[in-house]
């Protein structure tokens, strides 16, 4: 008899070691799905896919292609990271036409104050030439923050107490004309504030000459990106949008044209044109909603810039509602569909519409 309790004894530590041990395995197993889920392997990718979530398995491009991080655009491996500066540019109806703004990789477009909305135009430093930039305003506090999205030099003349003190506070990197007058001119043909233009060769020359006040190189975690969808597949329907930002000097329209599959910009009911004459054209329309209120006497405003919120996104003539989601600030916003997927957008330029919560807009 004591022989068979001890036999049962024993059975039942082996029992209990071996599920002990089916336990530890599966934490193991949980763990690591985690780990890879939130530290997804390193884009672009090359022709291989090991460690690739299945997002970017679909993505994966030919032998030696790779998409740039700010756009998606094919380019060389040694191009995908280059240096980036981030513009504020006038919107004022004195500020117009603007210049060098349709050839921006990604703009934002806010309310500053009494309802006119300014750009904040991202560029890749790369070996293009852009004659003229601008015109160049001043900061605010929201616009440094989407540059630091980027890791990007901030390009401004002056700002808002609160940007500047952001600016002084955070060791942004930034340019600032009212120090740094050499990398800029002053245009007669303009009356000031709205006369200070920069250029692409004269940022390329200031992220040189002050890169030791910037230990790293660009460092944000680009998008995902796919091919444009097929000409058959585009509906054959128009599908434009308007955004009613405040008066009718700032109502801002988007045309999509179906054979390109890119979207045309619109201001008071007409081709918007710069300085070049040049339309402006898009691959991606994003409208983000955030909340938004006035701050001081001056009417600037405070946007509420981290969390999350509604956002539509337009590409491929096609209409998405979803989310915008920024868990932190120092980290990019990043775009969601109804079913809480990640959107894959068209390479080329996007312009994000930044709106408050509320706002008009017309889609049809």
């Amino acid at each position: 008899m004591q022989k068979l309790i001890e036999r049962v004894r024993k059975n039942t530590f082996f029992s209990l070691f071996v599920l002990l041990f089916i336990v530890i395995c599966f934490a193991i197993f949980v763990s690591f799905q985690l780990f890879a889920k939130n530290n997804p392997a390193p884009f672009p990718f090359h022709s291989k896919t090991q460690g690739a979530t299945e997002e970017q398995k679909k993505i994966v491009l030919p032998e030696e292609q790779f998409r740039r991080y700010i756009d998606g655009i094919f380019t060389t491996e040694d191009k995908i990271n280059l240096p980036l500066a981030a513009v504020t540019i006038d919107n004022i109806v004195d500020a117009r036409p603007h210049s060098g703004i349709e050839k921006a990789s990604l703009v934002y477009e806010a309310l500053t104050e009494g309802g006119i909305t300014r750009f904040l135009a991202i560029y890749a430093l790369d070996e293009r030439e852009i004659e003229e930039i601008g015109p160049v305003r001043s900061a605010r506090d929201y616009f440094v923050d989407w540059a630091k999205e980027y890791d990007a030099l901030y390009v401004h003349v002056g700002g808002s107490p609160q940007s500047l003190r952001k600016i002084y506070r955070e060791k942004i990197f930034d340019l600032d004309q009212f120090y740094y007058s050499g990398y800029f001119w002053r245009s007669s043909q303009r009356l000031a504030p709205h006369n200070v233009y920069t250029s692409l060769e004269l940022l390329k020359k200031a992220r040189e000459k002050f890169s030791s006040k910037k230990l790293t190189p660009e460092q944000f975690e680009p998008w995902l990106f796919k091919e444009d969808l097929e000409e058959d597949k585009r509906p054959q329907e128009e599908k434009n949008l308007t955004i009613h930002y405040s008066t009718y000097n700032y109502e801002v329209g988007w045309k999509y044209d179906r054979t390109n599959n890119e979207y045309l910009r619109f201001g008071s009911q007409k081709p918007y044109l710069t300085a070049s004459g040049e339309e402006i054209k898009a691959k991606n329309i994003i409208v983000q909603y955030v909340r938004t209120w006035v701050i001081d006497k001056a009417w600037r405003r405070k946007m509420e810039i981290v969390g999350e919120g509604e956002a539509v996104v337009f590409l491929d003539g096609k209409v998405y509602n979803g989310k915008w989601k920024k868990s932190e600030e120092n980290i990019r916003t990043r775009f969601y569909d109804e079913q809480d997927k990640e959107i894959e957008f068209n390479a080329g330029p996007t312009w994000i519409e930044v709106v408050p919560t509320g706002t008009k807009i017309t889609n049809n």
